[in-house]
């Protein structure tokens, strides 16, 4: 189990060994406190940035 989460955090597995590609995926933790403030205040609970109209 080690050795696989070290190739997987490594990017050593070629076919990519997950159905879900998460190399590519930026860092997205914010803490649940904030994310209910931003949410609150028509934010995108994860960028902060403003909300399209349409959601």
């Amino acid at each position: 189990m080690v050795e696989f989460l070290r190739k997987l955090f490594l990017d050593e597995f070629d076919p990519y060994p997950l159905s879900i590609d998460l190399r590519d995926a930026s860092p997205r933790y914010v803490h649940w406190f904030e994310q209910q403030r931003r949410s609150k205040a028509g934010l995108d609970r994860y960028s902060g940035e403003p909300r399209p109209a349409n959601q």
